[in-house]
């Protein structure tokens, strides 16, 4: 969606549906000779419009806890605070490859029925991050990760379960979007991350998202990342 004032673009926002219901919104970006007059909200309640008009039930965006400007904006235009994701990074290569770490080799039933009814599911809001962009944790999309190689796994024991990420790679380097477990499980997916730097010279940093947890946080410090933002998911129903 385009904004012009007398024929000049002034303002460009973007949508895609994520599923047949479910509308993304991002990209809203306003020339700045034109800010403060209401074309980024504009912009969005025409994305909006345009989204219900096609079926969607719910239109999702995200923004970082930094960007008042954005959050003012999105409380004006009815999208209401979904969840909050505290976002920890690393740019720590780790030589030693952490044992007892695999990906996912062949998608099921009961992967699927185990992941959607943990608390992490809940807590994740039923979503999972592709950097900014959070998708909906659905069984086709679970299947089609596993075929892509991006969901790792820790053994399975009587004690613990088995632990499970969802890892996508990037330009600069690796984000784990999803990330379900006991504390010593986490800390064994934390650190295989920081050991892929040490194989991929062009990665330069791997980064983790996950619900406000503090023993969750709490372990991913102890595994050499540090907190670098938090990232906020609204919604809107339509």
């Amino acid at each position: 969606m385009i904004a012009t004032v007398q024929g000049r673009p002034v303002g460009v926002a973007h949508m895609f549906f994520q599923t047949r219901p479910v509308a993304w919104l991002e990209g809203v970006r306003v020339h700045p000779d034109y800010r403060g007059l209401g074309i980024a909200g504009k912009l969005n309640r025409k994305l909006v419009d345009y989204a219900a008009s096609k079926g969607a039930t719910v239109a999702r965006l995200s923004t970082d806890l930094d960007n008042k400007a954005s959050r003012r904006h999105l409380s004006r235009t009815g999208f209401k605070l979904l969840q909050l994701y505290p976002r920890y990074t690393s740019k720590k290569p780790l030589v030693k490859q952490p044992s007892g770490l695999s990906r996912a080799r062949r998608y099921n039933d009961t992967l699927w029925k185990r992941v959607k009814s943990s608390d992490t599911y809940r807590n994740y809001k039923g979503l999972y991050a592709e950097g900014w962009t959070w998708y909906p944790l659905t069984s086709q999309r679970l299947r089609d990760l596993v075929k892509q190689g991006s969901v790792l796994q820790t053994k399975d024991t009587p004690s613990n379960g088995q632990a499970l990420s969802i890892m996508i790679p990037g330009g600069e380097g690796y984000t784990i979007g999803y990330l379900s477990g006991k504390p010593d499980q986490l800390e064994t997916i934390a650190r295989y991350l920081r050991y892929l730097l040490s194989k991929a010279k062009s990665k330069r940093r791997v980064r983790i998202l996950v619900p406000t947890s503090a023993s969750v946080e709490r372990t991913l410090r102890k595994s050499g990342y540090s907190k670098t933002g938090t990232t906020l998911v609204y919604e809107k129903q339509l």
